[in-house]
């Protein structure tokens, strides 16, 4: 039996509100040649805003921050995923996993379908 050990959902919470920044899309670096010889380099924030890509420059002051807010939502969506197995876990609790469901022989049911004959009376 496969048994993981899950955080306790007030944890989880409390780390989802000491991400700061949490910032969608790719951070992508761009060189240029220059006329005189030189390379600049600059970069690019490209995400999707309803429906389209849409891709922003990103000051050379802000890319760190930038960054930063990438791998916050990174981190957000991890620990997003960590809440919803918790709380997964928690609502099924209590039932036996290594049970499974019994299966009825096919052509046996219970109150039939819609539209099947009533069951025959064995009076």
């Amino acid at each position: 039996m496969k048994t993981t050990q899950t955080r306790d959902r007030s944890a989880i919470l409390a780390e989802i509100g000491a991400v700061e920044n949490a910032i969608a899309g790719t951070l992508t670096e761009k060189c240029r040649e220059l006329k005189g010889g030189g390379t600049a380099v600059y970069h690019q924030l490209q995400r999707w805003k309803d429906g389209r890509n849409v891709t922003v420059h990103v000051p050379a002051d802000r890319v760190e921050a930038v960054r930063a807010g990438i791998a916050g939502r990174a981190r957000l969506e991890s620990l997003l995923q960590e809440l919803a197995d918790a709380d997964t876990e928690a609502a099924l609790a209590g039932g036996d996993p290594d049970k499974k469901k019994r299966r009825r022989p096919s052509g046996s049911s219970r109150g039939g379908s819609p539209g099947s004959p009533p069951p025959r009376s064995t009076r």
